[in-house]
Parts: structure tokens; sequence; C-alpha cells
């Protein structure tokens, strides 16, 4: 991707900020869609932020934060395992309070 078309909103301190920011860009600058760039275990959030703000986006993950295959040793408990965890935990949550807030 040309760099030039490559924009990031940093004001925002929450994912429904974010989408409410780029909300306002795109109407200011008439662009018709935009990619949505976001980790992997972030896309379903962010996807029903920017869809409730009626932004026409693509998603392009940036990566998984577990590789997902299996051997013995993950039957044991190990720190990659509870991140992965834990991050799956909080967007969990994130989503239940976004839905609950009305934010999707």
């Amino acid at each position: 991707m040309d760099k030039s078309y490559y924009i990031s909103e940093n004001q925002a301190q929450t994912t429904f900020e974010n989408a409410a920011y780029l909300k306002r860009w795109i109407e200011d600058n008439e662009i018709e869609k935009v990619y949505l760039v976001t980790s992997a275990y972030h896309i379903l959030r962010s996807a029903a932020v920017f869809k409730a703000q009626n932004i026409d986006f693509l998603i392009v993950h940036s990566g998984f934060i577990y590789d997902h295959q299996f051997s013995w040793l993950d039957y044991l408990p190990n720190r990659g395992a509870l991140n992965a965890n834990l991050s799956a935990l909080h967007e969990w949550i994130g989503l239940a309070w976004y839905y609950i807030r009305g934010r999707i």
C-alpha cells in the first residue's frame, strides 16, 4: 500500500472513540471505504464498532498472539496460553460492555 494513503488516528483512547474520530475524518475528506487494520483477536469488537458507526471498511488483521500448533506441552500451564486467554477474556468483556452501553 502506498504510504500516502495511510492515516493513523492517535487521539482516541478506546475503539469507540477511534471509530468516531475516523468517521468525522471520512466525512470531511469524502472517503468511501477504509481498511480496518487491527490485531486478530480484536477484529470482532472493532468490526462491530465500525459497523455501528456506518463506516464502510475491509478488515486486515495484523497477526495472531498464539500459534495454535499443539504439542503435549500445551496441556501444562504456561505464560503464552495465559496471555492468550486473558486477551480473549478482555475482548469478550469489552463486547458485552459495548453492547450494554449501546456502542454496538
